[in-house]
C-alpha cells in the first residue's frame, strides 16, 4: 500500500507523496525549533504541528523581544526573525505587563541587567527609594545681622526647592537627566545635585550658608561615581561636600551672593552589586509582537 514512499524519510511535518520516478516530501505545516538565540521553547513546542498561516505569540525568552510576526510558511519552515535584548522602555509596549510598572532591562553593551521604570510619557527612570532634593532657598540676609529674609521674587533669582522621585537615566552611559518628569519643585526647578544660595553674602564664614542637596541612590543598585566632582557657580560661591563611606550618599551645603554648587559635567553613575533591588521588586518582561 505504501508504494515508493515504503522506506521514505520525509520530516514529521511533511507528507511522503509519489512522483514520477521517486518520492517527495510535501509540507503540512510547521514544528521544531528555528536556529534562532534566545527563544522561548515552550511556544514553539505548545502544539505538535502548527498550520500555514499560524502566528505564534510570546517567542523570545524573557528580557528578549522580536519585531516581527513570527509564521509558519507553505515551506514548512517559520518566518525569519530574531530575538534582541529589550534595553529601551518602547520595547516593553509589545509585553505582557502593558501598564506603567517596573522592569528588568538589560544595559547595553553589557550582560547586566538594571530596575527601571518605563511609562508611555517619558524616558527610563530610576525610581529614588530616599530622601533626594536640591534647593537654592527663598531667602536673603539682614544686612545687619544673620535673620533670613524671605525673598520677594524667588523666580527671578532662580531660587526654588525641588524633591526628585525618579531621575532619568541613560542605560547605556548610567548618566542622569536633570529633567522635571518625576519631580515636585516649589518655585523655579532646581537640578539634581546643585545647591545655593543668596544669602552667604561675600564672606560665608560669618553667617554660613542654607543651600542644600542630597543625592541618597541606596537601594536603586546605583552609586555617583568617584571621578564625579563639584565646582561652584555665581558670585562668591562656596561648597562643603560629604559622601558616606558606601558612596551612595552625598550631601551638599552651598552657597554665596547669590552663588553655590553644582557636579562638574554629567553625573555619572556605576553598578554597586551589594546593593541591588529585590529581584521580585520588578518585573522581567516577556513580550509578543504584534501590538
Amino acid at each position: 500500500m505504501l508504494g515508493i514512499c515504503k522506506n521514505h524519510r520525509c520530516a514529521n511535518n511533511t507528507m511522503c507523496k509519489a512522483g514520477n520516478s521517486d518520492y517527495y516530501c510535501e509540507p503540512i505545516g510547521c514544528n521544531g525549533l528555528p536556529p534562532v538565540e534566545n527563544i522561548n521553547v515552550t511556544s514553539f513546542t505548545s502544539q505538535v504541528l502548527w498550520g500555514f498561516g499560524d502566528m505564534l505569540n510570546y517567542i523570545c525568552m524573557q528580557t528578549f523581544y522580536t519585531d516581527t510576526n513570527v509564521t509558519c510558511l507553505s515551506s514548512g519552515n517559520w518566518s525569519e526573525f530574531s530575538c534582541n535584548n529589550i534595553q529601551w522602555c518602547s520595547h516593553t509596549r509589545v509585553c505582557s505587563v502593558s501598564e506603567t510598572t517596573e522592569f528588568w532591562l538589560r544595559r547595553r553593551e553589557s550582560t547586566e541587567y538594571q530596575k527601571i521604570y518605563c511609562s508611555d510619557t517619558a524616558g527610563p527612570a530610576v525610581t529614588l527609594l530616599h530622601n533626594n532634593m536640591a534647593s537654592t532657598p527663598a531667602y536673603i540676609r539682614d544686612p545687619n545681622s544673620c535673620a533670613l529674609i524671605p525673598a520677594s521674587d524667588p523666580s527671578a533669582l532662580g531660587m526654588g526647592y525641588t524633591d526628585f522621585e525618579k531621575i532619568r537615566i541613560k542605560l547605556y552611559r548610567n548618566s542622569a537627566l536633570y529633567e522635571n518628569d518625576y519631580t515636585n519643585s516649589t518655585y523655579e526647578f532646581q537640578n539634581f545635585g546643585r545647591a545655593g544660595d543668596c544669602y552667604a553674602g561675600n564672606d560665608s564664614s560669618v553667617c554660613g550658608v542654607i543651600g542644600r542637596f542630597i543625592i541618597n541612590t541606596r537601594g536603586t543598585g546605583l552609586r555617583v561615581k568617584s571621578t564625579v566632582q563639584w565646582k561652584t557657580w555665581g558670585n562668591n560661591g562656596v561648597m562643603n561636600i560629604t559622601r558616606s563611606e558606601d558612596g551612595h550618599v552625598i550631601e551638599g551645603y552651598c552657597g554665596g551672593n547669590c552663588g553655590g554648587c553644582e557636579p562638574d559635567g554629567v553625573i555619572l553613575f556605576e553598578v554597586d552589586h551589594n546593593d541591588a533591588p529585590p529581584i521580585e521588586s520588578a518585573v522581567w518582561p516577556i513580550c509578543k509582537f504584534p501590538l
